[in-house]
């Protein structure tokens, strides 16, 4: 695995996906939006002067009901891989006026 390091964030307009992967460049990264879920995955293959700690992963999370898969984003930089998956207008909070 990618060290097994990986947090899950959770608010009213963003959730996110960061994972820690160390020695991987971006062109090795997959990432497939399909069915409700994401799947995150790279494979390095036989590549010489990795510090990949497997040379392959996979790992699929199911998306928040109300995201917008239309504007997932996803940036690596510095060994840390972050997907961004901002919710619709109808996950944030509304108020409710009383009449």
């Amino acid at each position: 695995c990618i060290c097994c390091t990986f947090l899950l964030s959770n608010s009213f307009s963003v959730a996110a996906i960061v994972l820690a992967a160390p020695g991987i460049t971006k062109e090795d990264f997959n990432i497939e939006v399909k069915d409700g879920k994401i799947t995150i995955a790279y494979d390095v293959g036989e590549k010489e002067n990795t510090y990949a700690y497997a040379s392959q992963y996979s790992k699929s999370y199911t998306l928040p009901a109300l995201c917008n898969t239309k504007k997932i984003s996803a940036s690596y930089e510095n060994g840390i891989l972050t997907v961004s998956i901002p919710k619709g207008e109808e996950a944030k909070p509304q108020l409710i006026k009383i009449n």
